[in-house]
């Protein structure tokens, strides 16, 4: 999903640039030490509005409609349920992300600058492997 925004927000922002989509790369940084990982995503997409930016975390708002999205019966058809899913983006990755990413114990930043970019952050925990093993054992 973070790698999907990055992307997207690029090429709308960026696609009709003469120089081209390669002057304009999304980048990928993994760091980690015994206690985490941290994974930075950067992108040169044009960053976020403080108008998005305020509505960044809720969901099924998305920046790409410019508002909520429509209900999802007003999406659907008979003929072909996945018709409306296939145009539309659901705004529901980020704050998904950001409530996966808390449930394993880390945290997701976004830090945009205006008309330049977006650096993510997602920090994650270390899982011990011996605590994983020893946990399994004692369920059998």
């Amino acid at each position: 999903e973070l790698l999907k925004n990055s992307a997207y927000a690029t090429l709308l922002n960026r696609g009709d640039d003469e120089r081209g989509l390669e002057h304009f790369p999304v980048t990928i940084t993994v760091g980690s030490n015994n206690q985490q990982v941290v994974i930075k995503i950067c992108d040169r997409g044009g960053g976020i509005s403080e108008v998005s930016a305020e509505k960044l975390w809720s969901y099924s708002w998305s920046r790409r409609l410019g508002g909520f999205v429509k209900p999802m019966n007003q999406l659907a058809s008979f003929d072909d349920p996945l018709e409306g899913l296939k145009q539309q983006r659901l705004g529901m990755g980020l704050p998904l992300c950001r409530l996966y990413t808390k449930y394993l114990g880390g945290s997701l930043q976004l830090m945009s600058v205006p008309g330049a970019g977006v650096d993510t952050y997602l920090v994650l925990s270390r899982i011990d492997p011996e605590s994983i093993t020893s946990t399994c054992e004692s369920l059998v």
